[in-house]
C-alpha cells in the first residue's frame, strides 16, 4: 500500500464522487493537509482508503490483494466507515472481524434550508421564556468539551481552533446551565456540516428549533451558507423538514465493535 501526498490526492476525485453526501469532508481530505489517503498502487489505483479522522472511506475494487490491509487501515483510522461498492467491502469487513462485530446504520440526508428570514425569525419564539439562545464562546466550547456534552474534535483541533474558524450557538437555562448547542462540524467554502446536541432532560421543549433558527439566520446574513443534515431517527428528520430541509437520499455507515474508542455520544 502507498500513502498519497497532497499533490497525488487530486487524482482520486472520481473515487470521492461515490459518496455524494460527504463532499465537505472529502473535499478537505483531497484538497488540504487533512486526514490520510492510502491506495493499493500508484499510479492508477484500483482501491483506496480515505480517512478524515472520525470517518474512513473504502472505495474501489474490494478484491485486490491489498484490500484486507485497506480494511484494517480504515478501522484503525475511523470510528465510522463508509463503503463503495457497499456489498463487496461489507463482506470483507465481516470476513476480517466477524459478523457479530460489524453493524450497519441507515441515515437520511437532507439538504439546505429554503426558509425566508421572516420564517426563521418566527421560529425563535419557540424558545421557552426561561431560556436564552446566544453565540457560542470559546469558554462555552471548553466547558461543553469538559462535560462530554459536545464533540468539537476531531473536526477542530481544539476549542480555540473551533472558535477561530467555526461558530455555533448555545441555549442557556435560567440556572446558567447549557442545555443545547449547535456548531459547525466542518466548513468548506460556502458549504458546511453542523452538529446539534441537546441534553436528554431538555428535549421536546423547542430548544433545537429556536437554536437552529438563530444559526440559519446568522448563515443567511453572512454569506448564505447551505448545509447537509444527516439524520438517523424520525424526530431528527421531522425537525430538519420543519426547518425547510428537503430529503435528498439515504446512505449507510458501518462500525466495527471493539476496535477503537468512539467519541462521546451527544446527550
Amino acid at each position: 500500500m502507498l500513502s498519497l501526498n497532497l499533490e497525488q490526492r487530486a487524482s482520486l476525485a472520481a473515487f470521492a464522487a461515490a459518496f455524494p453526501f460527504e463532499e465537505v469532508l472529502l473535499g478537505r481530505i483531497l484538497e488540504e493537509e487533512f486526514g490520510e489517503v492510502v491506495v493499493d498502487r500508484w499510479p492508477e489505483p484500483r482501491a483506496a482508503m480515505l480517512s478524515g479522522v472520525e470517518t474512513a472511506f473504502l472505495v474501489g475494487d474490494a478484491s485486490v490483494e491489498d484490500a484486507p490491509a485497506l480494511v484494517q487501515a480504515a478501522v484503525a483510522n475511523g470510528t465510522t466507515l463508509m463503503l463503495h461498492p457497499a456489498a463487496d467491502w461489507e463482506a470483507l469487513l465481516i470476513q476480517s472481524f466477524g459478523p457479530d462485530r460489524v453493524r450497519k446504520a441507515d441515515w437520511t440526508a437532507l439538504d439546505g434550508s429554503s426558509m425566508s428570514l421572516d420564517e426563521v425569525l418566527a421560529l425563535k419564539t419557540t424558545l421557552p421564556a426561561e431560556c436564552t439562545c446566544r453565540r457560542m464562546t470559546a469558554e462555552d466550547a471548553r466547558r461543553l468539551v469538559a462535560e462530554d456534552a459536545i464533540v468539537i474534535g476531531p473536526w477542530w483541533s481544539s476549542p480555540e481552533d473551533f472558535f477561530a474558524r467555526g461558530f455555533g450557538y448555545v441555549v442557556e437555562g435560567e440556572d446558567g446551565g447549557l442545555l443545547a448547542s449547535i456548531h459547525t462540524a466542518r466548513i468548506r467554502g460556502k458549504r458546511m456540516r453542523v452538529f446539534i446536541q441537546t441534553q436528554r432532560d431538555a428535549r421536546r421543549k423547542g430548544l433545537a428549533m429556536a437554536m437552529t433558527a438563530h444559526f440559519i439566520e446568522f448563515c443567511r446574513l453572512n454569506g448564505g451558507y447551505r448545509s447537509w443534515w444527516n439524520a438517523i431517527n424520525p424526530d431528527a428528520i421531522a425537525l430538519a423538514q420543519s426547518l425547510g430541509f428537503s430529503t435528498v437520499g439515504t446512505f449507510q455507515t458501518w462500525h466495527v465493535r471493539g476496535t477503537r474508542a468512539r467519541p462521546p455520544r451527544p446527550r
